[in-house]
């Protein structure tokens, strides 16, 4: 047999049913076999709480970064923030991760996530306020504790 005529003959098995049926069994059992392993487990888990950390870092960043501006504001209305101001110093923040992702490449926006950016920047606030303590910690949506490193949720 030729080469020409063994490759026609592998082609026409894999495009039969049976030969279909044959590859997905085994690229299903090669990526149950690789992704199943408790070390790429354990990878791909500290690799997600490595990304939550990083975005924390740089939403505690962006939020700081607002320290005067917040200074300015309660100066300005005699010593408390509107629900207006908060909304603004919200979006100021978001703008500072945007502008972060620009530089860094890394979008904490997206780490971190649309549903849960606003309650993100409220735990910051409170951490840097000193509100927020190991013990006085809020209750936070389930699965992101590893976000809030002094949470204990």
């Amino acid at each position: 047999m030729t080469s020409a005529s063994i490759i026609t003959v592998l082609l026409n098995f894999l495009t039969s049913e049976a030969g279909l049926s044959l590859l997905s069994w085994g690229l299903g059992a090669l990526v149950t076999a690789i992704l199943g392993t408790d070390k790429v487990r354990k990878w791909l888990k500290e690799s997600q709480i490595d990304k939550l950390q990083k975005a924390y870092k740089l939403l505690e960043a962006a939020v700081l970064a607002q320290r005067d501006t917040v200074t300015a504001m309660k100066a300005a209305n005699g010593g408390k923030l509107s629900e207006e101001h908060k909304k603004q110093l919200e979006a100021n923040v978001i703008a500072n991760l945007a502008k972060a992702t620009e530089e860094t490449g890394f979008n904490a926006l997206e780490v971190i996530g649309p549903e849960l950016i606003v309650p993100a920047i409220t735990h910051v606030v409170r951490r840097v306020k000193g509100v927020i303590t190991g013990k006085d910690a809020t209750v936070l949506p389930s699965g992101t504790a590893a976000l809030f490193p002094d949470s204990n949720n």
